[in-house]
């Protein structure tokens, strides 16, 4: 079933900063071009300033940040083109099928479903995990679905039938993170009980197990070529941080040993990916910024400030320009993956530009990706619902 969905923004007159006037809407889409009475129009960010706890090494001024999001950002606002609602518990994870036809979510209400991405329809239900499942993915060629749950398992499900091939165990604590290697021989699982575990994706055998986290492991992605594993981790709630756990992880894939740290974020390592290319890794966090490394040197190249929350989830687009975010303030962004400007908020890195702001999930956005072709971004949200969004900026449907 498809919800309808309506959002809401503000007007801001960029050379006072000050509101125009609260605007509502219910139309599929609208760009925002009216000129105001001086200056330009812009949608304007509701920024709060994070809990001190989160800035401990951070150079936060809250008046050049305005004036630079004001004056760099090229927001649009849509609706989404499809909502898939059907899950009764947030959805914590969403994968798109290799040729684009397919939508696969993992839930809280511990099942995953599958949809038909072209009309929205819900397909199936795939059911047996005992706990909510946190992680999906599809093989390279779409004939198989990984997930990953707080059952402590694996499941490797057919995805044309919808029929469980096998079941993985081994972690001691739930799943947070799969993916496939790129030519779909490997499955590598990250999990609460700190490893990172590489699985036969044939035989469902247990490889290797990768230690040295401090605390649970949040993410994982495989490089491009396959020669590299990069992790995040954190659990803050335990009220204890591990310096070396707010970093990213970097892993030799046929060795098993962890070759470097990417330092940088200040808080948790909710979300991590590899560029298409494979030059470059993103990370999202709960210091609420998007951070961009040179995968070669581990240097940090940018960071991405502007959501008012805990970043959940990033993405790459398929031609490596565009990434998107998902936060807890309940907002995708969508960023210009090589343009960064002068920062006045951070010591170091440059500062990433905001493209556009996607609003609509009135809880949590979890999860993010964009379709194969580019044309699609897919969000999960503690909301129970997946959107799916028209990815192209400045251009109608």
């Amino acid at each position: 079933m498809f919800a309808p969905t309506g959002w809401e923004y503000s007007i801001a007159d960029t050379d006072t900063g000050r509101p125009v006037a609260p605007t509502t809407a219910r139309s599929r889409r609208r760009q925002i071009s009216e000129p105001a009475t001086s200056g330009t129009v812009a949608a304007q960010p509701r920024l709060h300033r994070p809990p001190t706890s989160l800035l401990r090494n951070w150079t936060f001024d809250p008046g050049n940040l305005w004036a630079r999001l004001a004056s760099s950002a090229s927001v649009e606002l849509q609706v989404p083109i499809w909502v898939l609602a059907g899950h009764r518990a947030g959805v914590w994870a969403v994968g798109c099928s290799p040729d684009g036809t397919r939508i696969v979510s993992g839930s809280g209400d511990k099942t995953l479903k599958i949809w038909d991405a072209g009309t929205g329809a819900e397909l199936a239900t795939l059911t047996g995990h005992t706990a909510p499942v946190y992680a999906v993915a599809y093989s390279w060629d779409g004939t198989r679905i990984v997930s990953g749950s707080w059952d402590e398992t694996l499941r490797i499900w057919d995805a044309a039938s919808g029929k469980r091939l096998a079941t993985l165990r081994g972690h001691k604590n739930g799943v947070n993170a799969v993916a496939y290697s790129p030519d779909g021989t490997r499955i590598v699982s990250g999990s609460w009980d700190k490893t990172l575990r590489i699985w036969d994706a044939a035989s469902g055998k247990r490889l290797a197990t990768l230690k040295g986290h401090k605390d649970g492991v949040n993410a994982v992605a495989c490089s491009p070529d396959g020669t590299r594993i990069v992790s995040g981790s954190g659990t803050h709630w335990e009220h204890q941080f591990h310096p070396e756990d707010e970093a990213l992880w970097v892993w030799e894939a046929s060795s098993v040993t962890h070759v470097a740290s990417l330092t940088g974020h200040r808080n948790v390592v909710r979300a991590v990916t590899y560029s298409p290319d494979g030059s470059r890794i993103a990370s999202g966090s709960d210091d609420w910024t998007v951070r961009v490394w040179d995968a070669a040197s581990g240097a940090e190249l940018a960071a991405f400030l502007g959501h008012s929350d805990g970043v959940r989830a990033v993405a790459y687009s398929p031609d490596g320009t565009r990434i998107v975010s998902g936060s807890n303030d309940k907002t995708l962004k969508i960023w210009d993956a090589a343009t960064f400007t002068e920062s006045h908020t951070f010591r170091h890195a440059p500062a990433g530009v905001e493209l556009a702001s996607l609003s609509g999930h009135t809880d949590g956005v979890y999860a993010v990706t964009y379709s194969p072709d580019g044309t699609r971004i897919l969000s999960a949200s503690g909301d129970h619902t997946v959107k799916v969004w028209d990815a192209a900026l400045n251009s109608p449907r």
